[in-house]
Order: structure tokens, then C-alpha cells, then sequence
């Protein structure tokens, strides 16, 4: 009996694996060792992206995933630490990476997952996921399927994203006249945006005052042109003699 069991088990260690899903009797390719620990797997991912080895915006939404998955499970307590900040804290010091960075790849794949896969999170990349978490905030729901599907198709660039945001949720056919310009984003002091804050509330005050029940994209559009407009009356090029 006991060579018979023997015999049975040497010949089941070198079965090939079935799969149980669709394609049923197909062998597959047994599964790929993994870390040991999600926190491994946090570190050699932070290391590839520094390295420039991983595609970057898609690498930072797995990131965004396993980072959701050490807060949702509280695996930081398991692992010693106080909290999930403390975790982002050590990440942040450990690899040069700013904390308020962490947080947004982490923030944007928790709002984003009731409505989104983890495989449409990682094709569309942590930017485009970032636009979509913006516009699900000030809309109170999260944007349509031809949206998503933008966010989703590799041609298309975030400013693609953010215009059909705009055009499928935020204006009329009638607002949507000439062509989309995308001012994009930068970083500023809390002096610069007090200052740039400040310009458009005096544009906006200026009369004809327009108001804030005005949709953000039309104030600032015209907050901007009127800037402009400004600037261009006292600093235009003087004619040529």
C-alpha cells in the first residue's frame, strides 16, 4: 500500500496544472514566486519606478493598490508600525518620495475602486485614475462610460481625459465653442497662490462682476482673459516707426 501511495505521489508532482476557468483542460504556466510580504512587494516596485524599469504612470497605480490594500487591511499594525501615515512616512524618507505624493496614489485608487477595476486602474495610469478622482468629487458621481473609455485608450493623453470630463458632464454644445485649451498644472508657493487667488478675484469683481454660480470653466476662462487683456494694455510692444 505504501508503494503504492509513493508511486501515485511522484507521479502527481509532475501533472501539468489545468486551468479551471474558460479553456478548460488547457495547461498553464505554474504562477511565478512572489515577495514574501506586500511590503516587499512595495519596496522592489518603489525601486523598479525609480529605476526608470517599470512604466511609470501604470507602475504608480499598482502602487496606489497595494498601498489601499496595507490601510483597508490595517497590515501596518502586523508589520509594527503606529499607523498608515507612519508607513508613508518611512516610505516617503526611505526612497526621497514626497508624502503628500504616497497619499495621492493611494487616495486616488480608494475613491476610484467602487467604480473601477484594479486591471482598468493599472491600464489607464495613476494621472488619468487622478482626473477621474477630481471630477468624481465635484460632480458627486463618477464620470460616464465614454469617459472612462477615454481614460482608458493608450492615444489618448490626460488633457483628452479632462476635456471629456468637461464635455460630457460640465457644458452645454453651446459652451463648447472653438477648441479645448489645456493650462495643465504646476506647483506654487503659498505666496505665488495667494497672489494668483487674489488676481482672479479682482478680475472677477471687475465689472461686468461675474458671478460665482458661473460653471469654474467659464469664470476662469474669462477670469484669465481678463488678466491677459490687462496685462496687454499696459505692456504691449510699442509700434514700429
Amino acid at each position: 500500500m505504501n508503494e503504492a501511495i509513493q508511486v501515485l505521489s511522484s507521479q502527481s508532482e509532475q501533472l501539468p496544472i489545468y486551468s479551471d476557468s474558460p479553456g478548460i483542460g488547457l495547461p498553464v504556466a505554474p504562477i511565478q514566486a512572489q515577495p514574501s510580504s506586500i511590503f516587499e512587494q512595495i519596496d522592489s516596485l518603489i525601486q523598479k519606478l525609480l529605476s526608470a524599469e517599470f512604466g511609470l504612470d501604470h507602475g504608480y497605480a499598482k502602487l496606489g493598490l497595494l498601498l489601499t490594500e496595507v490601510s483597508e487591511q490595517e497590515l501596518w499594525r502586523e508589520a509594527g508600525y503606529k499607523s498608515f501615515d507612519t508607513y508613508l512616512e518611512l516610505l516617503s524618507d526611505k526612497y526621497h518620495r514626497g508624502r503628500t505624493q504616497l497619499y495621492h496614489y493611494y487616495s486616488s485608487v480608494r475613491e476610484m475602486r467602487p467604480y473601477l477595476t484594479e486591471g482598468q486602474m493599472n491600464e489607464m495610469g495613476i494621472s488619468k485614475l487622478g482626473v477621474l478622482k477630481k471630477a468624481t468629487k465635484e460632480l458627486g458621481f463618477p464620470p460616464n462610460n465614454d469617459v472612462i473609455e477615454t481614460a482608458l485608450d493608450p492615444k489618448k493623453t490626460v488633457s483628452d481625459v479632462r476635456k471629456a470630463v468637461a464635455q460630457n458632464h460640465k457644458l452645454t454644445q453651446e459652451e463648447q465653442t472653438g477648441t479645448w485649451f489645456d493650462l495643465g498644472g504646476f506647483f506654487v508657493t503659498d505666496e505665488e497662490k495667494l497672489v494668483i487667488k487674489s488676481a482672479f478675484e479682482a478680475a472677477w469683481r471687475t465689472d461686468p462682476v461675474i458671478q460665482k454660480t458661473v460653471k469654474e470653466q467659464i469664470r476662469t476662462k474669462e477670469g484669465l482673459f481678463r488678466l491677459c487683456m490687462e496685462y496687454l494694455g499696459s505692456h504691449s510692444e510699442p509700434e514700429e516707426a
